[in-house]
């Protein structure tokens, strides 16, 4: 790489550090806004009457989401379960509608909340990070989205710190 001007502003190592703590903010903060969603969402189901166990332990339930959506792929399967099992224990009916609200809380997340949430963090356009995510799946599956992000944002910071140097 070429020589920066001697500051942290312009250091190339410091400037992909960054933008990789980047990237760990944004997955921190994605599982704390979907394990918010999930609580708030398995409560109204409580108070509604539909799921009257998700007003009892909708707290339970969104840390447990939040936590594991920090598991790429598996992670919302394992943090909706717990939730599913109890309501199929108490009522079969209300199990589905616990099914069907992770479903949508599942595409809320995976169409705009994490491309809207890791586009603003990782500052590239929402639709590059879809298209990011689906090519490293595509390439080298699991773990190829895995690390399709991280990968996007130095290779962002990369090209700006060569654009800033090369003439």
């Amino acid at each position: 790489m070429p020589d920066g001007a001697g500051t942290r502003a312009d250091d190339y190592p410091t400037l992909v550090q960054h933008a990789v703590s980047r990237y760990v903010g944004g997955q921190l903060l994605f599982s704390i806004i979907m394990g918010t969603t999930a609580g708030v969402a398995l409560y109204v189901f409580g108070v509604l009457g539909i799921f009257p166990d998700g007003r009892k332990y909708a707290v339970g339930f969104g840390v447990f989401l939040g936590l594991m959506e920090l598991i790429p792929y598996v992670g919302p399967f394992l943090g909706a379960l717990p939730p599913i099992l109890v309501a199929l224990f108490t009522d079969p009916f209300s199990a589905v509608w616990v099914a069907v609200l992770f479903l949508g809380i599942q595409q809320l997340e995976g169409h705009v909340v994490a491309p809207q949430i890791f586009g603003h963090t990782l500052r590239i356009n929402p639709l590059v990070v879809i298209f990011a995510l689906l090519l490293g799946e595509q390439l080298y599956g699991v773990v190829g989205a895995l690390m399709a992000l991280p990968i996007l944002s130095v290779l962002r910071e990369t090209a700006l710190y060569l654009s800033r140097h090369l003439t």
